[in-house]
């Protein structure tokens, strides 16, 4: 038995910690013993983290979006690093690639230089480039090749989400949308005034929200549940699904065949939906206080009723329907030979 080091730092919602979860659960299945240190760790820097990896003494240690993390560990054991298409950036020309135009925000060299003084002390591990720390012994990338915004500048391809994606969807639709937004969004007072417009049915959950926000939002005619629905259920009944665009719901809906409608809420999910909207199965509500709720009304009415995004988005599903895309075998597969290469 081997024990396996799980580490996640930065990004929001729950699928970075549920894939690793997953990883884990067959990981323990083959044996070994998983010992996970989650998020939040920023505070605590690379010489807490180098302490724990000290006195867990892992055999293998399986990272997603925690550079601190890689830091720490340096070459103290074999390291898989997995990530979606954009948490797991390719390095281009040694620094990281470019997602938008303008000027860089942030001068990788002087990040480098910080990293420099902190690990000079401590005969600590240095990444080369500031790309190293999202460099493991081995990189995996589970997203669909469709959803890797780098995937024409990697060398190895993405090799699908851990999890099995769901068959398409069947039944007829009753309602015109189920949406899955956070009231973290900060325009989900417009978000939530547009899809509760007369001109749209369909149900909504509302992340974090309170009784009485639930409670008004009933009050105008929309059905508002307590707890996460399912997808597949949800499919049956909607004929789009609304959502901020992140990786994983973005994936299982182009699995069940049916046009997204995205207000994102950071860079990572606009790029998402700029690649749904390349296949021609979403649309971003434009977002800003100029932009005025009757507009966005009739825009997300007129997508709805646009017969295109319904065929692309079902011949993408039966397209993917053919193809066998869970990869946490994979990966647990090269934690074993790991962990064999290291005794």
């Amino acid at each position: 038995m081997a024990r396996i080091f799980l580490a996640w730092e930065l990004g929001d919602g729950f699928g970075h910690v549920s894939r690793m979860l997953t990883i884990a659960e067959e990981l323990r299945d083959r044996g070994h013993d998983c010992v996970f240190v989650v998020r939040n760790l920023e505070v605590v820097a690379a010489r807490v983290q180098a302490g724990l990896v000290s006195r867990l003494a892992p055999d293998v240690a399986i990272l997603d979006y925690a550079p601190t993390a890689r830091l720490a560990i340096g070459d103290a054991c074999p390291t898989i690093v997995i990530g979606d298409g954009f948490t797991l950036p390719p390095a281009i020309d040694g620094q990281f690639p470019k997602f938008r135009s303008g000027d860089r925000l942030v001068d990788e060299a002087a990040i480098l230089d910080v990293i420099d003084r902190v690990q000079s002390p401590v005969a600590g591990w240095k990444p080369h480039i500031l790309p190293d720390l999202f460099e493991g012994t081995q990189n995996f990338v589970i997203t669909l090749p469709q959803m890797d915004y780098y995937g024409d500048q990697r060398q190895t391809p993405a090799i699908g989400p851990i999890t099995p994606l769901p068959k398409p969807a069947g039944g007829t639709p009753s309602t015109d949308f189920f949406a899955y937004l956070s009231t973290g969004y900060k325009h989900i007072q417009r978000a939530c005034q547009t899809i509760a417009s007369p001109q749209l049915s369909g149900s909504l959950f509302l992340r974090d929200s309170r009784p009485d926000g639930r409670e008004t939002l009933r009050e105008r005619g929309l059905t508002v549940p307590e707890v996460p629905q399912d997808m597949v259920a949800m499919a049956e009944k909607a004929r789009v699904f609304i959502h901020h665009g992140g990786i994983g719901t973005c994936e299982t809906v182009m699995a069940l065949g049916r046009p997204q409608v995205i207000f994102p809420r950071h860079a990572e999910q606009r790029i998402n939906a700029a690649t749904l909207k390349r296949a021609g199965v979403a649309m971003t509500v434009p977002e800003g206080p100029d932009v005025e709720v009757a507009e966005m009304v009739r825009q997300v009415r007129a997508f709805i009723d646009d017969p295109r995004p319904h065929q692309k988005a079902r011949e993408i599903a039966t397209a993917l329907a053919q193809q066998d895309h869970s990869s946490v075998a994979t990966v647990a597969d090269a934690c074993d030979r790991l962990v064999a290469g290291a005794r």
